[in-house]
């Protein structure tokens, strides 16, 4: 995943949705080994921007739920994606009170998105949708108070 300068090493865990709709927008959103999310947008976390995500995760068709923790090569490498995962992309996005998003769009039109890809900090919006969707995997991710794995909710969706 990509932010402005910043990168930082991710795995992205199914939770919810259509597993077909996810596949077709990464391939086409990228498509080359490395795989780099870039969030160019960022969209403000406003109550009539999140009911519009909303609006597309009623049907379960339209939409994928992802979980986006950081991953590396061996030990000292994840604590390096989690430092960069945790510093530049959770904080700044937070910061901003916002998501990142990735417009995919079909191979050759430049025009018209095919899918958005928003990816959620933790707070208030994320932390409903993974209590609604996975509520044990939510458990995981906080397993004590104040506790908490870094992590990043995506949510892929038509246009």
């Amino acid at each position: 995943m990509a932010l402005k300068n910043d990168e930082a090493g991710v795995q992205m865990h199914f939770v919810f949705g259509s597993e077909a709709l996810v596949k077709s927008a990464m391939e086409l959103a990228a498509p080359d080994e490395a795989r780099v999310l870039k969030i160019v947008q960022r969209m403000r976390m406003e109550p009539t921007q999140l009911e519009g995500v909303e609006r597309k995760m009623a049907d379960e068709s339209e939409f994928c739920m992802l979980l986006a923790v950081a991953c590396g090569i061996n030990a000292q490498d994840y604590r390096k994606q989690t430092h960069s995962l945790r510093e530049s992309f959770i904080k700044y996005l937070q910061e901003k009170q916002a998501a990142g998003i990735v417009n995919v769009n079909y191979l050759g039109d430049q025009e018209q998105p095919a899918y958005v890809v928003h990816i959620f900090p933790p707070g208030p919006f994320a932390t409903a949708k993974l209590k609604h969707y996975a509520d044990d995997l939510y458990s995981n991710l906080f397993p004590q108070p104040n506790s908490e794995t870094p992590h990043l909710l995506v949510v892929v969706t038509t246009v």
